[in-house]
């Protein structure tokens, strides 16, 4: 990942992959890397399509090579994904974020 521009999620129509968000499209994020992925509710719940990620349909290899070559030509519209996908992992994913996930879910449970 660090010696990479641009990381890949999931590219496939399990039932799994469309109700998650992978590790791996979280470790990108934490790394500030562009990402591109298959389109899922989970992803879009987190992140702007456009802005913060890519997404493609599921099973769509032109839209992928699409998506790839679009980030090859326009090397500021790269920088803007990788400074997006770190915000949102700071926003979503960091260990704060989750703790406050954490912390609401144990007071909810004590009501």
């Amino acid at each position: 990942i660090a010696r990479s521009h641009v990381c890949l999620g999931v590219f496939s129509q399990d039932v799994r992959a469309l109700a998650s968000i992978s590790n791996k499209v979280c470790e990108a994020a934490a790394s500030g890397k562009a990402i591109i992925t298959e389109y899922s509710p989970p992803i879009i719940k987190r992140f702007t399509d456009h802005e913060s990620i890519i997404t493609v349909p599921p099973g769509s290899p032109d839209a992928l090579a699409a998506a790839l070559e679009s980030l090859w030509t326009q090397p500021t519209a790269l920088n803007q994904f990788e400074d997006s996908a770190l915000a949102v992992h700071h926003r979503e994913f960091s260990k704060a974020a989750i703790g406050e996930l954490l912390n609401a879910g144990i007071q909810i449970n004590q009501e």
